[in-house]
């Protein structure tokens, strides 16, 4: 195929601020040109396993186009647009649309391409100005956790914690690949050559990043991308699964609140899980838990919205259980989910996990009507209904359009109603507003009716049809109170790779799969920060921006710099905690002390920045002690007859976190630092609580939280415990604890 041309005669340009900012222009309407949709899409399925000769032929056109959308973007004034596009997606939405137009107007003119090869370079034009380049629609998957190029020819992706080879994805040469790679430097102010051959970096989410120059690797250059995505703090979840205790959770905020200087030992993650291709309902319809980001919607049991406010890492290699409900519904949760559900015939509602309710029968709470928008249909919902059930009836198995399925509640009432009269359906039982039906349905339109009824607050039931099977018995209930959900069945089911979600509902439960089943949000163990005041300015310095702090927390973050090739123009962590002295800080957090670094945070809690938080790594107390004892030692600046009274003033409490054997994490105890009092000179280790393992029961470890000290005289002087008020449940913004019934 030869090289199409540019055309000789000049393309009308589009006009670029227009398609940047907002449209006002009606859904379907006309350009003066030619009518416009958005052609530009690729998938990582295309990728995974495509023919990566399949497009070579587009390559020099997909240059062209890219050369002449830049071109023209630029003339129109959009270089910041293109900037900011990569760290801001409302910005990379406007300017995605106006890559999108331009790209299809130039096509367009050539008249040389179209169908699936159009939109394969749309898509490509798009990613090579504003995204990674071929690797774009890999990273845009959730589930890949990492990218890994060896070369322009040579890509492999981990999924499910396995490398899989991207065959279809590669780029033309390494010029190309060298190009991508120093588009994603250019924001960090650096790039990579013969004099700098290795580069790390990150991307505007955090996600890990490293180049290797082809100077140094003969194959073309190395890119490594490693996903690190955002992460909120849930104390709440932390004391549902039994990882902190909520006496505890008091003794703790009471301590940060009144500047207690804490050194965080140990791990520092758990997670409660469902299967990655759950579907959560949302008010733009059914969408994947993989998909889902922060501020996000999604419903509580009670109807209403609710905003995502974490969305974490997929989990691989998890015990995973396939559990069923008595409206038919079934959802792959795995071993340590969280449900909220009481055993039948009891009043209270508990927090339990997944291994809890393979003992007992279990029910959930009910749940309300759905609020979904108003939807824009075409038809009158009552006509499609009646239309629908009257097939139906005639053994015809359509299933409910979508868009009704998710339509307000009148409109979906009307399409029930609809279907009920068109299907000639008789109630059995009918009571006030409750109407009990019972009819032959096919099996094709079974599920779509389950999405509609549960998704108004009735229950449903049908039998699971068997091979061959063209019609099944359902039986639901609409108009009634809503009924708790009972848990028909939970069975082992393979290992998938599940992800959890945080919601801001003040229970922790959103809605689940098609049929609308209530669970619970995730967990996440390094919680302390939530304790700070929000007033409180915090100065957070790394290695790499890996610690994520309350989202609602006053933060500015600090990054360390590796040395470059000449081993020079390095900013330690050292350097930064000396500067975040003159930034303002009310609490400085060092995400983990491994070095001389450790003299430089101690001098500042000592010198007015009390309250201030590190981590380091530790099987204990005693460790943790000595661990810091020897990086103090590495400064050589303190003397050593001095190294211990520096540790003592600075250091107020350890909080130590540790995985066990059956591979739950928890915190594992609380210590205050003081003076032996048999060695006057020694440091020890106090504890003020313990968890005290009990039993192993079904592979699960067991025991109970202790307090088995009080806080000293000198730290309860020292930071005037006696006379701060008490940290209340309200003041944490958590439900109390200790009340557990919840109206049925």
């Amino acid at each position: 195929m030869s090289t199409p041309r540019r055309p000789e005669r000049p393309l009308p340009v589009v006009d670029v601020a227009a398609a940047v900012a907002p449209s006002d222009r009606p859904s379907g309407a006309e350009t003066s040109s030619t009518r416009y949709t958005t052609t530009g899409a690729l998938d990582a399925g295309h990728l995974l396993t495509g023919d990566p000769s399949r497009y070579a032929h587009l390559d020099p056109l997909i240059v062209e186009t890219t050369t002449w959308v830049q071109e023209t973007l630029v003339r129109e004034g959009a270089t910041d647009a293109i900037t900011s596009a990569r760290s801001s997606p409302t910005v990379r939405a406007e300017i995605t649309e106006a890559i999108d137009r331009l790209a299809l107007q130039y096509l367009l003119g050539t008249g040389s391409i179209s169908g699936e090869d159009r939109q394969h370079v749309i898509a490509s034009v798009i990613n090579e100005i504003v995204g990674l380049g071929p690797l774009e629609p890999l990273w845009s998957d959730p589930g890949i956790t990492e990218v890994i190029v060896n070369g322009p020819k040579s890509v492999f992706v981990e999924r499910g914690g396995k490398l899989t080879a991207a065959s279809g994805c590669v780029f033309r040469d390494a010029a190309h690949l060298l190009e991508t790679c120093q588009r994603i430097l250019v924001p960090l102010n650096r790039k990579v050559d013969i004099k700098d051959p290795l580069a790390d970096g990150r991307l505007p989410d955090g996600s890990r990043v490293n180049i290797v120059h082809h100077c140094l690797a003969p194959g073309g250059p190395m890119l490594t991308i490693r996903r690190f995505p955002d992460k909120t703090l849930d104390i709440s979840a932390l004391m549902d699964v039994g990882a902190v205790d909520p006496q505890m959770v008091l003794d703790l905020a009471h301590w940060v609140k009144n500047k207690a200087t804490m050194l965080v030992a140990g791990g520092t993650g758990s997670g409660k899980a469902l299967a990655l291709d759950t579907l959560i309902p949302t008010p733009q319809g059914m969408t994947a838990i993989g998909e889902l980001i922060v501020d996000d919607s999604v419903f509580s049991p009670d109807g209403s919205v609710v905003r995502v406010t974490g969305a974490w890492e997929v989990l691989h290699e998890r015990d995973c259980y396939q559990v069923a409900f008595s409206h038919g519904g079934v959802i792959v949760a795995d071993a340590e989910h969280l449900w909220t559900a009481r055993l039948v015939g009891e009043t209270t509602w508990r927090t339990v996990t997944t291994t809890d309710l393979l003992q007992g029968t279990w029910e959930l709470p009910p749940v309300r009507a759905v609020q979904y928008p108003t939807a824009e249909v075409s038809s009158d919902p009552h006509v499609v209904g009646q239309m629908l059930g009257e097939r139906w009836s005639n053994s015809h198995g359509n299933e409910l359009p979508a868009e009704y399925l998710i339509s307000d509640e009148k409109q979906r009432l009307d399409l029930l109603e609809g279907v009920i009269a068109g299907a000639q359906m008789s109630p059995e039982f009918t009571c006030h507003d409750q109407r009990v039906f019972t009819h032959t349905l096919p099996v094709g339109a079974v599920e779509s009716l389950r999405q509609l009824i549960t998704s108004l607050g009735g229950s449903f039931s049908a039998p699971q049809p068997k091979k061959r099977m063209s019609q099944v018995m359902v039986t639901f209930t609409i108009g009634a109170p809503p009924y708790p959900i009972r848990i028909t069945d939970i069975t082992a089911h393979d290992s998938v790779p599940v992800r959890c979600i945080t919601v801001d509902h003040p229970d922790g439960l959103y809605l689940a799969g098609t049929a609308h089943t209530p669970t619970h949000n995730t967990t996440v163990l390094n919680a302390l920060s939530e304790f700070i005041p929000a007033h409180e300015r915090i100065i957070t310095i790394e290695d790499a921006l890996e610690l994520r702090l309350h989202p609602s927390r006053h933060v500015a973050a600090l990054e360390a710099r590796p040395p470059d090739a000449t081993g020079h123009n390095s900013v330690p962590i050292r350097l930064l905690v000396r500067n975040a002295l003159r930034m303002r800080p009310d609490r400085i957090v060092v995400g983990e002390i491994r070095d001389a670094a450790a003299v430089d945070m101690l001098q500042a809690c000592n010198t007015g920045h009390e309250g201030s938080l590190s981590t380091l790594h530790a099987n204990g107390p005693t460790e943790a002690l000595s661990r810091l004892q020897v990086m103090i030692a590495q400064g050589g600046e303190i003397p050593a007859d001095k190294v211990t009274w520096l540790i003592a003033d600075a250091i107020d409490m350890i909080v130590m976190v540790r995985r066990y054997e059956d591979g739950s994490r928890r915190v594992s105890g609380v210590y205050e630092l003081g003076w032996s009092t048999t060695h006057p000179d020694r440091l020890d280790a106090f504890a003020l609580w313990q968890w005290e393992p009990t039993r192993t029961r079904n592979g699960v470890l067991e025991g109970e939280y202790r307090k088995v000290g009080n806080v000293s005289e000198y730290l309860r002087t020292k930071l005037r415990l006696d006379t701060a008020d008490a940290v209340t449940w309200s003041e944490l913004g958590i439900a109390d604890p200790n009340i557990h019934q919840v109206a049925s």
